[in-house]
């Protein structure tokens, strides 16, 4: 039983869950950091594609009013 209670290969040892804690820590920050980098390229996607849309809807509104039908 003695031999067995002071196996370190077949027990987890504090070293190895301090160490499976640290990269989880790593883990979660280059995913939050991944997320925040793809959010911002989506933000800046979204403003594009509303700015172009705004400019098409006014293109067809000023076309509309200079001929004079709605």
């Amino acid at each position: 039983l003695e031999a067995h209670t002071t196996n370190g290969d077949i027990h987890v040892t504090t070293t190895d869950k301090a160490n499976w804690n640290a990269a989880e820590g790593n883990a979660k920050a280059y995913a939050d950091g991944l997320k925040a980098t793809i959010d911002a390229a989506y933000v800046g996607a979204d403003s594009k594609v509303l700015e172009d849309a705004k400019a098409y809807v006014d293109a067809q509104l000023l076309d509309l009013l200079s001929w004079g039908t709605f």
